[in-house]
């Protein structure tokens, strides 16, 4: 079963193997860490079976109009098949 928890700095080297295929964008460790550090509440990552599968950022929107959170997307490897389907 899958569970979603903030992200912990041991985290950040594993975040970039949940993102394997060509669309996804990777970015350094730097921009990672300065996330964490700005945003720590904003940033989850999905585990399953002790192994990151996905996370999801997030970053708060300032404007005289608005006081929105915008989400960015959530990035899931498929590569592993949900438990439901082994039998």
């Amino acid at each position: 079963m899958a569970t979603v928890r903030r992200v912990r700095p041991g985290d950040l080297l594993k975040l970039n193997l949940c993102n394997l295929d060509a669309l996804t964008e990777n970015y350094d460790l730097n921009f990672y860490l300065t996330y964490l550090m700005t945003w720590p509440s904003l940033f989850q990552c999905i585990e399953e079976h002790g192994k990151i599968v996905g996370y999801s950022t997030a970053s708060p929107q300032s404007s005289p109009f608005l006081n929105q959170t915008t989400l960015l997307p959530i990035v899931a490897t498929p590569l592993t098949p949900p438990s439901f389907f082994e039998q």
